[in-house]
């Protein structure tokens, strides 16, 4: 197989939580799937927790079954803190006693967390339920406990405009834009939802063909700026007459329902439409899977793409041609450096990366990949650019990996530091941080494509193909491209597909536990054939308002009914309990977040009859209160 053929990728997606939990038997307090920050004006002790991130193996950690848990440590888990986790088959848990002298004391707020995903082994079926929860134990007996939540890599489902079952099959990832009220991808088939519809949970429509180009990468650029799909065309049968383009096609209309512009020729590769880059007679450049960003701060629009080695090339924000919009599309006749090389992954004899480093000879690639990479992408978060790509073959090995920088066009580099052009001896590859790798049913995911909701949640989309038994490079996949998509959040500043869980407890609601020492469980609920990951657990405890304890607070006193004053959604300026509740399908889609229920509980309707601000309206439309 030539080393520049198109290789293949995975999806895979996070269902949200479940708030399931045995109520006979733990309390659910203050549960939630985001990190737990404390009131501003409280400063949060760290509470010292023994080996974290597993990174020193078991130690501090007391198994309840060591024939069912272990310590692994790799870079397919993509663990958010170091390379080590604890994984756990089936029912079990691990647990820690706290540090000696960190009793419960009145006034105080006890919180801890853990990150979880599942890491079930390839699998023909669907992923086995996988749940999680992360407990806190008092020596006497109290268990508060985190929801319950599944981690299994989830299935995302479409149906046909007449509400009948549609498949999710498309060429390349899950590319989502957002238009006139809809959230729309392309991969062959434009899809849609209303932007009140979770990207996970509710199906997408499966709409009208996008088009025969590869490797869809839309934009839509405010104030005139191109609406259009980017797609590959290529052509490589013949070493003689190899042909790599990027072709803009013009979409007419608005979402859902779209109409493309027209070819305007043709040749052996495909159809032609207003060609932005091309290389033709050898595969260097290979100039494939446009992906665009519009960075509104600057106004600025940038591509990436490529094939074995990754580009970044800046776009008129008024044309969407390449900046300059040079005469020619030909990469070979652009002036130096007007494309730069971002990353590298590629063979001592098969070297297209200017200015990288050289692989030595007989690399070809790391235990996880072959020396190919394609399909990246760029997303700006907190003043960095990440840039990400499938890395390995499409038909066998392809993994989601990452690489960071200040700047759109670069210098890159992973977590460790490694330069993403730079080769590293020690760890025998390139620099590339792991974000997702195969799991359960879906095998190769590939093509990322970060984006971020009105209400700031952030999410993963990618494609990936059906897990076959007895595959291998030479002896590849062949189930189709499937839509992928998985819950995004962050870690130290990278992005990691692991999910957090909080555990919460005020001292002042349970007098019983004051004086006791901490625990902290963790564990599998799932399956009994599920295989749960664990890393990266904290723990601290802040000073409640009022400083002054009630050593019996009501449930008023101790303000579990009022909306919190200082709270803001995921943090963003602006989103308080207020904003949510000022739109309808806003506050129904808000309120199934555990977070948001504990910050809004006014707004999300539980009984609040004991809060004198409550008010609801009465049939008349009238706001009441419940003295009315």
């Amino acid at each position: 197989m030539a080393l520049w053929i198109r290789r293949l990728y995975v999806t895979i997606m996070l269902l949200p939580p479940s708030t399931s939990v045995a109520s006979t038997i733990f309390k659910v307090h203050y549960a939630q799937t985001t990190v737990h920050k404390p009131p501003i004006e409280s400063i949060p002790i760290d509470i010292n927790v023994a080996n974290p991130s597993f990174e020193s193996g078991e130690s501090g950690w007391t198994l309840s079954d060591v024939a069912n848990q272990e310590i692994l440590s790799d870079d397919l888990g993509a663990s958010p803190d170091g390379t080590s986790y604890a994984r756990i088959l089936g029912k079990g848990t691990i647990e820690q006693s706290l540090a000696e002298g960190i009793t419960v004391t009145a006034g105080q707020t006890y919180v801890a967390t853990v990150w979880a995903r599942s890491v079930n082994p390839p699998s023909t079926r669907n992923s086995p339920s996988t749940k999680v929860r992360i407990d806190l134990m008092t020596s006497n007996g109290e268990t508060f406990s985190s929801a319950t939540v599944s981690v299994e890599a989830p299935l995302i489902t479409a149906v046909k405009p007449n509400g009948s079952t549609a498949k999710t099959v498309g060429d390349d990832g899950v590319n989502v834009w957002f238009e006139n009220g809809y959230r729309m991808h392309a991969a062959g088939w434009f899809f849609s939802q209303t932007i009140s519809q979770d990207p996970i949970d509710d199906p997408w429509t499966k709409r009208g063909f996008s088009g025969d180009g590869m490797a869809q990468g839309p934009i839509i650029v405010p104030n005139g700026g191109p609406k259009a799909l980017y797609d590959t065309w290529y052509v490589d049968d013949d070493p003689d007459n190899v042909i790599s383009r990027i072709e803009r096609i013009d979409m007419l209309g608005k979402a859902p329902n779209y109409k493309l512009a027209e070819a305007v020729d043709e040749d052996v590769a495909g159809e032609i439409f207003n060609t932005i880059l091309e290389h033709r007679g050898d595969p260097y450049p290979w100039v494939i899977d446009a992906r665009l960003t519009y960075d509104p701060d600057e106004n600025r629009l940038w591509m990436a793409w490529g094939g074995s080695a990754l580009w970044v090339t800046e776009m008129d924000v008024a044309t969407g041609n390449v900046k300059g919009n040079p005469a020619s599309p030909e990469f070979d006749t652009h002036p130096a450096g007007l494309h730069k090389c971002v990353a590298a992954w590629e063979p001592s004899d098969y070297r297209t990366c200017v200015g990288a480093d050289e692989a030595p000879n007989g690399w070809d690639g790391d235990e996880n990949g072959v020396a190919y990479h394609e399909g990246p992408a760029l997303y700006k978060k907190d003043g960095f650019w990440y840039y990400c790509a499938s890395y390995g073959s499409m038909v066998y090995s392809y993994t989601l990996r990452c690489c960071r920088s200040s700047n759109p066009d670069g210098l890159f580099v992973d977590k460790d530091g490694i330069g993403c052009t730079k080769f590293d001896q020690e760890k025998n590859r390139f620099g590339a941080s792991m974000l997702l790798g195969p799991e359960g049913h879906q095998a190769v995911p590939g093509h990322p494509h970060m984006w971020e909701e009105e209400d700031g949640t952030e999410y993963l989309g990618y494609d990936f193909r059906n897990y076959q038994n007895g595959k291998d490079e030479d002896n590849p996949l062949t189930t189709d491209d499937e839509m992928g998509i998985r819950k995004l959040y962050w870690v130290n500043g990278w992005p990691t597909i692991w999910t957090p869980l909080t555990v919460k407890f005020v001292a002042n609601d349970n007098p019983d536990t004051i004086g006791q020492s901490l625990t902290i469980k963790i564990g599998n609920y799932g399956n009994s054939d599920s295989h749960a990951a664990f890393d990266l657990i904290e723990a601290y405890h802040y000073q409640d308002e009022p400083t002054t304890a009630a050593p019996t607070p009501n449930p008023v006193e101790s303000g579990r009914c009022y909306n919190d004053k200082k709270f803001l959604l995921n943090g963003k300026k602006g989103k308080n309990c207020k904003w949510i509740g000022q739109k309808e399908n806003r506050r129904k889609k808000q309120c199934k977040k555990n977070e948001v229920n504990i910050g809004c509980p006014s707004v999300c309707g539980l009984d609040c009859c004991d809060d004198p601000t409550y008010k609801f309206k009465a049939g008349s439309g009238a706001k009441k209160s419940c003295n009315w």
